[in-house]
């Protein structure tokens, strides 16, 4: 995480010295300021343009698999498929669904706030949904199955994507 310094406006008048520690607060304090650093000031909220449904990638989120061995069922709600919402929109939720061996029933949904706003049972290949967010909306990929034999369902590809590259969600 990069350090915030501040800079006194007198100290970058002109005629004044041009110093490392000057080069160094100018290279490191927009990323201290993106990343929140103790003594920068906040990026609000309202800076950022409301995301609009789009295919442009915001948030890459992590691969996962559900493995079931032998006959049973069994869900993954996985932490790195979870995002938080910084600015109200509406967003596009995208995942690559594949599976293998003999599932019964899978079924992969797409919550906001633990409520499922899109579901797809037994179905693989790309899918995705749009949906209207607010402020402090939680949203996250679900995966369930059950199955007589082994099996795996498998999520890749797994993004927010926006109608803008603004950071919409966290």
């Amino acid at each position: 995480m990069a350090s915030w310094t501040s800079q006194s406006t007198s100290s970058l008048l002109p005629g004044e010295p041009w110093t490392s520690a000057k080069a160094l607060a100018a290279f490191e304090n927009p990323t201290a300021l993106a990343e929140g650093a103790s003594g920068a000031p906040k990026v609000r909220t309202a800076a950022l343009q409301p995301p609009t449904a789009g295919s442009t990638p915001i948030r890459r989120l992590k691969d996962f698999s559900l493995v079931l061995s032998g006959s049973g069922s069994g869900s993954a709600l996985i932490d790195e498929a979870s995002v938080g919402v910084l600015v109200p929109g509406t967003i596009r939720v995208v995942t690559t669904i594949a599976s293998s061996g003999s599932p019964t029933t899978f079924t992969t949904s797409f919550r906001k706030n633990g409520v499922a706003f899109a579901t797809y049972t037994n179905l693989t290949g790309v899918r995705f949904s749009d949906v209207a967010v607010s402020l402090g909306d939680r949203i996250d990929i679900q995966v369930t199955a059950s199955t007589g034999s082994s099996c795996t369902i498998t999520l890749t590809d797994n993004k927010i994507e926006s109608g803008t590259a603004d950071f919409a969600v966290a």
